[in-house]
């Protein structure tokens, strides 16, 4: 009797020249740290890439290559983003409705060789001499001088650069700080109707003319990064309750930044908000709430429920 053992499956001819010209590909040296050491990545846009077809698969042993060897850039939210005396941008995971959130350090920590999506509402802010020569270091500036100065075209709104190592980033070939990407002015944010009823109050005769509305970031048509829902009465100018969810990065938030003016978002139009939220109007009501019984209660530092609900929705992090 003859028994006929399975024979080697071989691979196909297009596979084993695949195989053989990746071998033949040599990474390409595109940085050199202060140490001399370098760092290497597959030049995909040597023409032996381009000959291979198979950019994919290319792609996919380059992210592998790089996430395994290196570390990922690591950003301290209190000392490694732009000044807080500038108006920083959002910094959002690539095409998702999400914040870049911190770690539990209260760093942004970005994979080396992934991008992160940063957004202004009007326009990234050109070079200049300031935001290009300069850095926060423990809430103090320091003379530290980049690299390169950013040039952003004008209207750019979106900008995804690519962590390379430490704190130093990639976008357009050249190497920058994340510190000096900033905007012309802070990011919009948005308050849009949803045209729901507030359905935990349904039953409830003074909530028959509130809506639910949401805040947030209106990145494009269909992307809307959402920081709160709020039921509201637009009739009596009454907020009845908010929704925000808490996340374990909620505790990380940056200290010392100078709020915005409030925004009347469409309502309150016969109201100056700016003054209702100020913490002297705010000590006035509530001297006359508790009848004079309130100085035990504050001191010159306290912000009011009011204002503690705004800040929530003021940074984009958190």
């Amino acid at each position: 009797m003859q028994v006929k053992c399975r024979q080697v499956i071989q691979p196909s001819e297009n596979v084993q020249d695949i195989i053989k010209q990746l071998n033949d590909i040599n990474l390409g040296v595109i940085d050199r740290d202060e140490k001399g050491k370098t760092s290497q990545f597959l030049d995909m846009n040597s023409s032996k890439m381009k000959d291979l077809g198979v950019n994919k698969i290319l792609q996919f042993v380059k992210e592998l290559y790089v996430k395994i060897k290196w570390p990922p850039c690591l950003l301290d939210i209190q000392q490694d983003l732009p000044s807080k005396r500038t108006p920083q941008p959002l910094y959002i995971i690539p095409d998702t409705n999400q914040f870049w959130l911190p770690n539990a350090r209260g760093q942004l920590q970005v994979p080396r060789g992934d991008v992160i999506e940063l957004y202004c509402s009007k326009s990234f802010a050109n070079a200049t001499e300031e935001n290009n020569s300069t850095a926060v270091i423990n809430n103090a500036t320091s003379s530290l001088k980049f690299t390169n100065k950013l040039k952003v075209a004008k209207n750019t709104k979106t900008l995804r650069p690519r962590c390379l190592h430490n704190k130093t980033f990639i976008w357009q070939n050249e190497k920058y700080d994340l510190q000096q990407f900033i905007c012309e002015q802070s990011p919009k944010y948005t308050v849009e109707q949803l045209h729901d009823k507030c359905t935990t109050m349904i039953d409830d005769r003074a909530s028959l003319n509130a809506q639910m509305y949401r805040v947030g970031f209106n990145i494009s048509g269909n992307r809307f990064l959402e920081t709160m829902r709020i039921c509201f009465d637009d009739m009596v100018l009454r907020t009845l309750y908010v929704q925000h969810k808490l996340l374990p990065a909620s505790i990380h938030f940056q200290k010392f930044i100078k709020r915005l003016n409030f925004s009347k978002a469409g309502h309150f139009k016969d109201v100056n908000m700016n003054y209702l939220y100020s913490q002297q109007s705010q000590r006035q009501r509530a001297a006359d709430l508790l009848k004079g019984q309130h100085k035990h209660l504050f001191d010159k530092s306290t912000l009011f429920w009011p204002v503690a609900i705004w800040l929530q929705s003021r940074l984009y992090l958190w």
